[in-house]
């Protein structure tokens, strides 16, 4: 109540019948999500509320949203071509954006809750074989970035932590290197 009433103070107070979904996961994303997960994660909750939830479910009244809306929106994006794994990534954000609707008060329950997921298939990752990274690594021979591709392939680090290395984190004596950090790219900037 003291929330509401600093809110109608403010006039930033906005009746939940009145609150679209777009109007709620915008403000969840500013005053929950920006506060309580990293950057990166941050831009990625972004984007999948832009690309994928406002589209879809953004002019529905939050009170109004069914899990008949969440499971069409699913069907949607599978009939579109994108992948099982995309759809969980969106339910998880939409599940936890609405969790904290039901938190505020402004839902008595969270619909994605009666939605049904669909399956995700697993594929077997496919690895270079050794004549395979052997020609990559010869054809690297000479190449500016010779060393970092020989890195990448005999330690198996990410893109990320290969370019967040430094000097200091190379051993050449003891033949050994350390990751202790990673370089991250957050709104397109390192």
């Amino acid at each position: 109540l003291a929330q509401i009433l600093a809110e109608i103070e403010r006039g930033t107070y906005i009746e939940p019948a009145k609150l679209t979904v777009a109007e709620y996961l915008e403000r969840w994303l500013r005053d929950r999500a920006a506060v309580a997960v990293r950057p990166t994660t941050l831009e990625g909750y972004e984007a999948v509320v832009r690309c994928h939830l406002i589209p879809a479910l953004g002019r529905i009244p939050l009170p109004k949203l069914t899990p008949l809306h969440v499971q069409q929106l699913y069907r949607d994006m599978l009939d579109k071509g994108l992948s099982p794994r995309t759809i969980r990534l969106t339910h998880a954000v939409l599940r936890q954006a609405l969790a904290q609707a039901v938190k505020w008060g402004l839902l008595g329950r969270n619909v994605c809750d009666g939605v049904e997921l669909p399956r995700q298939e697993r594929r077997e990752m496919r690895v270079l074989t050794p004549e395979e990274a052997g020609r990559f690594l010869e054809a690297a021979r000479g190449e500016r970035l010779e060393a970092l591709w020989v890195l990448a392939l005999t330690t198996g680090m990410r893109k990320g932590e290969l370019l967040g290395l430094r000097w200091q984190d190379v051993d050449l004596e003891r033949g050994t290197v350390q990751v202790t950090q990673a370089l991250v790219k957050v709104r397109g900037r390192a």
